[in-house]
């Protein structure tokens, strides 16, 4: 297949998240012998708002309540802002974008995350679409999250290119028609780019 556009995730290929993420869930519990029921408490109430059945900021302030968390919603979502955008990888897609390429970001997210990649990271400015689970009903590595992701876009299955971090969500992407690959930050922007020149069309 050769693609003419590239769909990328976010956390772990444009953007990493915060090393204390976790560590900052668990500081929102009182009761220190059971952080990790809470932080699993804390994960399943975000599941469903991935697919946009819930709001996120809703369902965190339920676990919080019943938790008795001496943190504020407004400290728990923080938790969720504290991402680092990865300059080459965002200047690797400016590239392709000014040469004609489409170049958009396919990420399973809930609602209030979806905030923070819009109006905190602007990222509407560095991608020609954003495809984000809760927006379209359906996550990574269903096939109803590429085919959705592809009707938004008005493109062939056999378009795209995918690139992930996550191999499960590799292989739901191939299982779904589309050329896919696993790839990391940590592997430098030079792999992404050897990737796109493997797949893509020359121009």
């Amino acid at each position: 297949m050769n693609a003419t556009v590239l769909l990328l995730d976010a956390d772990g290929v444009v953007q990493e998240g915060d090393p204390g993420f976790r560590a900052s869930l668990e500081a929102l519990c009182p009761e220190p012998a059971k952080v990790g029921e809470f932080v699993a408490g804390v994960f399943a109430a975000e599941r469903p708002c991935a697919t946009g059945e819930r709001d996120f900021a809703e369902a965190l302030g339920e676990v919080l309540n019943r938790w008795n968390s001496p943190g504020t919603l407004d400290e728990a979502l923080s938790c969720w802002e504290r991402v680092e955008p990865s300059g080459p990888v965002l200047d690797f897609v400016a590239e392709l974008r000014g040469a004609g390429t489409v170049v958009a970001l396919a990420t399973n997210q809930q609602n209030y995350r979806a905030r923070v990649l819009r109006e905190l990271l602007a990222y509407d400015d560095h991608f020609d679409a954003l495809l984000i689970s809760c927006e379209l009903g359906f996550v990574k590595p269903t096939s109803g999250f590429f085919g959705a992701a592809c009707a938004r876009l008005g493109i062939d299955r056999a378009d795209a290119l995918f690139v992930d971090n996550a191999m499960p969500n590799v292989l739901g992407a191939r299982e779904a028609g589309l050329a896919a690959e696993h790839d990391h930050l940590s592997e430098g922007v030079g792999r992404l780019r050897a990737l796109w020149a493997q797949h893509s069309v020359p121009r």
